[in-house]
C-alpha cells in the first residue's frame, strides 16, 4: 500500500458515500503508532490531515488487508465529514454525531462502518486456528487506544 493508494481510497469514498463534500485532506501513512488512524486539522493554514498507521505489526498482522485499510480510511472520513462539512463538534470522538453519521452510511449505502475498526477486523477474518494471535493482539491493542 502506498500514500497514492490511500488518496485513491479517499477520493472514491468521498464521492461514493459523501457526495464529494469532504474537502481534500492530506492523507498518508504515519510512522509506527498505537493508533490505527487519526483525523486532525492543523490551524496553520487550516489544512485537514488523515493519518493511517503503516505498521500492521502493531496489531499482530504482517500486512493490512485492503478492506481493512478502506474501513479505517472511511472511519477517519466520518470524523472529517463531521468537522469539515457538518461543522459540528461531538461531545466525544465517537459520540452521538459520529454514531448518527455511521447509521446514515449504513442505511443509505449498506456500509457497515465500525466505531472500532478492530471489531471489523475480527468479525470479517476471525478464525480460531489461523487468527488467534491477531485476536489476542487486537484485544491488547484496544486497551492502548
Amino acid at each position: 500500500m502506498t500514500n497514492a493508494m490511500l488518496r485513491d481510497i479517499f477520493a472514491e469514498c468521498n464521492q461514493k458515500y459523501f457526495g464529494g463534500t469532504i474537502p481534500r485532506c492530506d492523507i498518508r501513512f504515519m510512522e509506527k503508532s498505537t493508533k490505527l488512524g487519526e483525523f486532525y486539522v492543523s490551524f496553520n493554514g487550516w489544512k485537514p490531515h488523515i493519518r493511517i498507521n503503516c505498521d500492521p505489526s502493531a496489531v499482530g498482522l504482517k500486512v493490512w488487508p485492503e478492506w481493512f485499510l478502506r474501513e479505517t480510511v472511511l472511519h477517519e472520513m466520518v470524523h472529517a465529514y463531521i468537522t469539515l462539512v457538518l461543522k459540528e463538534h461531538d461531545s466525544h470522538p465517537h459520540g452521538k454525531i459520529f454514531h448518527r453519521v455511521v447509521r446514515q452510511l449504513r442505511k443509505e449505502h449498506g456500509v457497515n462502518t465500525y466505531v472500532n475498526p478492530m471489531a471489523a477486523l475480527h468479525r470479517k477474518s476471525w478464525n480460531p486456528f489461523t487468527h488467534l494471535g491477531d485476536l489476542i493482539a487486537g484485544l491488547l491493542f484496544r486497551h492502548l487506544l
